[in-house]
């Protein structure tokens, strides 16, 4: 699949996204998409549910501890009018694998497929 560029404004990141993150790695570092909110500023985008976070602007995201994920996205919205992020659908992580945290269970993975999934704001 290929990379794809999602821009945001910095004053859309700087309120909310409309959208929930979940950890990629086993370390714990990185992003992926699980849930976007419907009329919200992810909503009005080509991001969608698996789409995991490869770089913001131009920083790597595989570097950043997921819990920090949001201060970097604030950081980058604090720099520039505009926050690119570079983006790939990678389904892998969101079926049910183990219970190790940021891994959905067989329910969860229903709620994504149904679009059930409780939203967080971002």
């Amino acid at each position: 699949t290929a990379m794809r560029a999602i821009v945001f404004t910095s004053d859309e990141v700087k309120a909310s996204l409309g959208l929930q993150l979940v950890d990629v790695t086993e370390d714990g570092n990185g992003a992926r998409v699980l849930g976007i909110s419907p009329e919200s500023p992810a909503n009005n985008t080509e991001l969608c549910i698996g789409d995991r976070l490869i770089k913001i602007n131009e920083t790597a995201v595989s570097d950043i501890p997921h819990g920090d994920v949001l201060a970097a996205l604030k950081a980058a919205a604090n720099d520039s009018d505009t926050v690119t992020w570079t983006v790939k659908f990678d389904y892998n992580g969101l079926m049910p694998s183990t219970s190790r945290d940021g891994v959905l269970d067989e329910s969860q993975v229903s709620d994504v497929v149904n679009g059930t999934t409780p939203r967080l704001p971002l």
